[in-house]
């Protein structure tokens, strides 16, 4: 049976912010280690962009990413499963949320449905935002008691925005700054009670302001989260 999605509203970046895309390591602390958290977002990282479609907000605190999905499904879907229902401009799945309606158009025998997915955090506990360099901030996201996602934020000369964050492959690159090859600590998957025979890759390094500019300059941060282009700035 095809499923509509509901609005997804996470307290996860994301930028991120977001995005997001998956982060593939884990630090045991956040970065950089010599600097402290701050409890806001410069002026000149705020704004209102929407690109793609999507909306993305970047508030003092906060930081909101609302994009959009259209699921096509055909009038004969609809007709036939008692799990959709049409009442005014709204359609419903009665088998996800039987509140929440999504707008929809109807196209010859078929009815787009528009979705929205939410990624929204703020400043604090869970998401710590330092100073690197002039141009250069590390977003902090705690993904538990211990663990942090680490992304890089830069805002470039020609108004860009651009997030990312380490593969897993970069470890080697850390290596040779911190001439230390024993940064990596594996832990394996567990699903339920088995184990899996992937592991997790967590990292057992603090950088200071200075090693994280030279670990993004040697290849480090290569995959990207976010960009934010200055002509879709709206505000």
């Amino acid at each position: 049976m095809i499923k509509l999605r509901n609005v997804l509203v996470l307290t996860y970046i994301a930028l991120v912010l977001c995005t997001v895309s998956c982060v593939s390591v884990y630090f045991n602390q956040p970065q950089p280690i010599d600097s402290k958290n701050m409890k806001k977002f410069p002026k000149k990282l705020r704004g209102t962009w929407v690109q793609d479609g999507d909306t993305i907000l970047v508030g003092k605190t906060i930081f909101r990413k609302v994009e959009w999905d259209s699921t096509l499904l055909s009038r004969t879907e609809i007709d036939t499963n008692d799990a959709f229902v049409i009442k005014g401009d709204k359609i419903y799945n009665l088998d996800e949320d039987s509140t929440r309606g999504f707008d929809f158009i109807i196209q010859n025998d078929s009815i787009l449905v528009n979705v929205s997915e939410i990624i929204e955090f703020e400043l604090g506990d869970t998401a710590l935002l330092r100073f690197a360099s002039k141009d250069y901030y590390v977003l902090n996201e705690k993904k538990d008691s211990i663990w942090w996602n680490v992304f890089l934020i830069e805002k470039k000369n020609d108004g860009m925005i651009l997030v990312s964050y380490p593969k897993k492959g970069e470890l080697s690159i850390l290596e040779k700054i911190l001439e230390n090859d024993d940064l990596e600590i594996r832990i394996p998957y567990v699903e339920g009670k088995l184990t899996t025979s992937e592991f997790q890759k967590f990292w057992n390094v603090g950088l200071t302001s200075k090693q994280i500019i030279e670990f993004r300059n040697k290849g480090g941060f290569s995959d990207t989260s976010l960009v934010l282009e200055p002509k879709y700035k709206i505000d």
